[in-house]
């Protein structure tokens, strides 16, 4: 078996010269093409090496081990790192299955599927233990946001890792917990380490703001700014609550939320400021989005929120992740948002709000 295995190191060692070429055909030639979702995500995968790459990130992939449960199907050890402009490096690695069609395929991790009433839950063997939990999370979590927003949600389609390093490559990203853009799955970490009361309101936690996000992007067509796509799922992620076995809104959490972050941020930022956040505006982003979007619901209500998700979705689709089009969602919002709540007294507004709720 060594010399297939060795055989197989040598098969796929264009794919790791490919990633450190930028050689996209080269490197899509190796990914399973009949696992659809999958093929759009290791594409868009390459294209961010090759963007981080010019932001002056470098990527060392390697091949760690191969091993085969038969002749037609095994696994791959694959090892990414990842060297930051400050000169900060990490090591991220997964097993990826590899298949034999007409050649060896990479093909996503080896996990295993479960389908509920609304989504395909994809989760790794040492997950079995909390995967019933987890069902019944994110169908609950599915059907009040259907109900608040009359949201007619396609499938929705969830993968989850034991590892932060699992994760992390396959965006790839240095660290991250949860993972979310348009037509791709839902990604989410779920480590071994948290305590079992606190990995179940972790794991809550993270689907109901990955799932907010999967709500606003196909309510507006993926045309929501960033600002109002961190301020909505930071908005339901703490309206919610899962209770003697039900989801429901309670008001506690916004409450208390609106008051630690005001005190925090200290002042508020303009529309206009609004739109000019981005991914390297640290907590700012998180903080002042969650304001604006808590100012929008409780003084205009829901349904005015609805009508903004609605002039948004007139909009065509732009088919790349929400990093590299962000000057033009915060624009297209920019407009709707003053269709929709008008322009004359609207930062006005927004300042008269807080000052009346702290």
């Amino acid at each position: 078996m060594s010399n297939v295995t060795n055989q197989l190191k040598k098969h796929f060692q264009p794919y790791i010269q490919s990633i450190k070429d930028g050689n996209y055909s080269s490197f899509m030639e190796y990914q399973n093409q009949d696992n659809h979702l999958f093929y759009i995500e290791q594409s868009r995968w390459f294209k961010e090496i090759i963007h981080q790459s010019s932001n002056r990130f470098i990527f060392k992939p390697k091949i760690k081990a191969i091993t085969l449960d038969n002749k037609r199907q095994g696994l791959m050890d694959f090892q990414l790192t990842i060297k930051r402009p400050s000169g900060r490096v990490k090591e991220l690695s997964c097993t990826y299955q590899i298949k034999k069609y007409d050649t060896w395929k990479i093909n996503d991790l080896p996990f295993l599927c479960v389908q509920t009433q609304y989504a395909s839950i994809y989760y790794l063997n040492d997950q079995e233990e909390i995967i019933n939990e987890i069902k019944i999370y994110i169908d609950q979590i599915i059907k009040l946001y259907k109900e608040t927003f009359n949201w007619n949600s396609k499938m929705v389609v969830i993968k989850l890792y034991s590892k932060l390093e699992q994760i992390s490559v396959t965006i790839p990203h240095f660290s991250i917990y949860g993972w979310n853009e348009a037509n791709e799955s839902i990604k989410i970490a779920i480590p071994h380490y948290l305590h079992q009361r606190d990995r179940k309101q972790h794991v809550f936690n993270v689907l109901s703001h990955e799932i907010a996000h999967t709500l606003l992007s196909q309510l507006t067509n993926d045309n929501a700014a960033l600002f109002l796509q961190e301020g909505l799922a930071i908005y339901l992620e703490k309206s919610i609550e899962f209770s003697s076995g039900k989801t429901a809104f309670y008001s506690q959490g916004i409450d208390t939320l609106v008051k630690k972050t005001f005190r925090e941020e200290g002042s508020l930022l303009s529309l206009k400021e609004l739109s000019e956040l981005d991914y390297y505006s640290g907590r700012t982003l998180y903080n002042q989005s969650f304001l604006f979007v808590n100012f929008l619901i409780s003084l205009y209500g829901l349904e005015a929120f609805i009508t903004l998700c609605k002039k948004l979705k007139n909009y065509p689709y732009i088919n790349s992740r929400v990093e590299h089009k962000i000057d033009n969602l915060s624009f297209r919002s920019f407009i709707a948002i003053k269709r929709t709540y008008g322009s004359e007294k609207f930062n006005q507004d927004l300042e008269v709000f807080y000052k009346k709720s702290l």
